[in-house]
């Protein structure tokens, strides 16, 4: 309709020249004589040099867009994608290419964030503005499962088929013609190129189409390499994490050993070194006076002797308890935590059928873990009953503390130093911890896998 309108305007510039040629050229308007035949002539004239000019103009403005052909765009995009250039810079690149290679006056690049979900954001845009009457373009594209399956059918899609079945996507139009090529990969839609012209009467061709389909084709294989890179960056980040956290897991481990054996250091010195140094001076004394004293003050004195040295040796055996539990690599987990159940200031009962015995460094991780919930409880929950309960599964051993006091906020910014080792002691052995607490009591609850050290 626009062209033809052109072309009538064009027609009727072209009767007014001729018009004003016969008028000079006669030295007076045309009479009544003049029409018809020399009128038909002026008007076949004039629609001939309406052509002409519609000819011309094209030509100036095919001359003024540098346009390339679409096959130049694709084989340049294709050429760029093994080139190791960025994702994100080959998709701007790319996104500029195809607005001067379709003479588009608008074009936009959507990637979707994952196969997972549904979500597209604007990778690209040229120019870099978003539409006036549409959303940000940092909302993005949410788009619903059938524009997707819609998608995955056609190569190249027209604004009304846009209409239609892509809803979401024409709401992001402003212009007056638009191309819309899916990118796909393996079946699924990862990206999507809107490409708009301004101007009704420069429709797109038919080699546009097709050009747009393979073009969205090929952009299919850098949107599966946009999400890979995006996994591996995801990837980094967590290693990283991870192994700032075994760092920092690391240190603490280190200065409680350090922490332990400092302790240990001053008991065997404060306690045992000074009992055994009263032990001998005691034994001195009893030695001068041993061969003129009465036999049964020595027997008195010797049984003395006997009491102490009874005594030291239960300090060595509570000591050594703490360091690691001879109960433990003889008779198992079972067994020393009874024992330790026993010597604990609350009502502890250890729930242990079946469990059997278990690699040495996951016994001793549980061990200490129970051993602390037990401290715990005695030192902010005291007169609490608690109960440890020990279970093996075919792929990982698993113990509960439970106790019934008034319980503390784990997500305390302080949350103590005994939870932070729990959790170093299971990380050490692959295992997790999970805290849970309030007013009817606190739950610890700890896995160590079992199935990937059976294998080694």
């Amino acid at each position: 309709m626009i062209a033809a309108v052109r072309t009538i305007v064009v027609a009727a510039v072209a009767v007014a020249v001729a018009y004003v040629v016969v008028l000079l050229v006669n030295g007076q308007p045309p009479d009544g004589s003049w029409w018809p035949g020399p009128a038909i002539g002026l008007a076949a004239g004039a629609v001939v040099i309406a052509h002409g000019l519609q000819i011309v103009a094209g030509r100036w403005r095919s001359r003024r867009v540098p346009m390339r052909s679409p096959e130049r765009v694709i084989s340049t995009f294709a050429a760029r994608l093994g080139s190791g250039v960025p994702v994100d810079e080959l998709l701007t690149e790319l996104g500029d290419a195809v607005r001067f290679g379709f003479a588009a006056d608008r074009v936009e690049v959507w990637g979707r964030g994952s196969v997972e979900d549904d979500h597209f954001t604007l990778v690209a845009a040229v120019p870099p503005i978003p539409h006036p009457a549409t959303a940000p373009a940092h909302e993005g594209l949410d788009l619903a499962p059938a524009e997707l399956a819609a998608l995955g059918r056609v190569g190249t899609a027209g604004e009304a088929w846009m209409d239609v079945w892509t809803p979401t996507v024409a709401a992001r139009r402003c212009l007056t013609m638009a191309r819309l090529a899916p990118a796909r990969h393996g079946g699924d839609v990862l990206g999507l190129v809107l490409v708009e012209r301004a101007d009704a009467g420069h429709e797109f061709r038919p080699a546009d189409d097709r050009a747009l389909a393979d073009l969205g084709g090929r952009l299919g294989d850098l949107m599966r390499n946009r999400l890979l890179d995006a996994a591996l960056r995801d990837t980094l980040q967590d290693l990283r994490r991870a192994n700032q956290e075994l760092r920092a897991s690391r240190t603490r481990v280190v200065a409680a050993a350090d922490a332990e054996r400092r302790r240990v250091e001053r008991d065997l010195h404060d306690g045992v070194q000074q009992d055994l140094t009263s032990l001998a001076v005691r034994l001195g004394l009893l030695r001068d006076v041993a061969a003129t004293a009465p036999a049964h003050d020595v027997v008195a004195g010797l049984d003395a002797l006997a009491a102490d040295v009874a005594g030291i040796v239960g300090q060595l055996r509570a000591l050594a308890h703490g360091i690691y539990p001879p109960l433990l690599v003889q008779n198992g987990l079972d067994s020393a935590l009874r024992s330790a159940a026993r010597r604990a200031p609350q009502a502890v009962t250890v729930e242990a059928d079946g469990l059997g015995r278990l690699p040495g460094d996951v016994e001793a991780a549980i061990y200490f873990c129970c051993l602390e919930a037990m401290q715990n409880a005695a030192k902010h929950a005291a007169g609490s009953d608690v109960t440890i309960t020990l279970t093996r599964r075919d792929d990982d051993a698993e113990f509960t503390a439970v106790d019934d006091g008034a319980g503390f906020d784990p997500a305390a910014p302080n949350e103590g130093q005994g939870l932070q080792n729990m959790r170093d002691r299971l990380g050490a052995v692959g295992g997790t911890l999970d805290v849970h607490s309030g007013s009817g009591g606190t739950t610890i609850r700890g896995w160590v896998p079992l199935t990937t050290r059976t294998q080694s």
